[in-house]
């Protein structure tokens, strides 16, 4: 216990929360064209995504949380941005909208081609091949399309090794996660 009487594991999860919101606010920042401070950047990736480096254990890239915060802070970002209130900030609006995505790859047997499944906002759907990003099925709007498409052509290898050790049966549970934040 701590001085306030809070268990331990509580007092973890808020701190990692509230470095989270403070590293996507600073993404969103830099995203946006303003000048930030990478060090802080850096500390803070390190206490959100400490066991988080991108590599599997072969030393090859996976997609890991970090990624689809970075995907998610993207689409938030081309949304229609809504006028402030009195006293909320355009960084605000930002920041609370970013558990929206889900990206899913599952183990298909009656699919042989590589692709991945992106959900947002519960309004999108679609499927996209990971060889040549060719959308399969469903639909996006044109400017997240955009920007899901970017994301994943940067992430194409790690899509690809993720589909390589889904279907020989690995636990990829790690490698694809839901970006839906926790409830602390």
């Amino acid at each position: 216990m701590n001085n306030f009487d809070v268990p331990s594991e509580e007092m973890e999860g808020f701190m990692k929360a509230t470095y989270r919101r403070r590293l996507l606010y600073q993404w969103m920042l830099r995203f946006s064209g303003y000048k930030v401070d990478n060090n802080e950047i850096g500390d803070l990736e390190k206490k959100v995504y400490p066991s988080l480096n991108g590599l599997d254990a072969e030393g090859e890239p996976t997609i890991s949380q970090r990624d689809l915060d970075e995907l998610q802070l993207v689409l938030s970002t081309v949304d229609p941005q809504p006028q402030p209130k009195a006293g909320d900030s355009f960084t605000k609006a930002v920041l609370f909208r970013l558990h929206d995505i889900t990206l899913r790859m599952r183990q298909e047997y009656n699919h042989q081609r590589p692709h991945f499944h992106i959900e947002y906002r519960k309004q999108y759907s679609a499927s996209y091949a990971v060889d040549n990003l060719e959308l399969l099925a469903g639909h996006f709007p044109t400017h997240y399309e955009k920007a899901i498409l970017e994301w994943a052509s940067r992430h194409q290898k790690s899509l690809q090794l993720t589909w390589e050790k889904l279907r020989a049966g690995e636990n990829v549970q790690g490698l694809i996660l839901d970006a839906k934040e926790e409830v602390v």
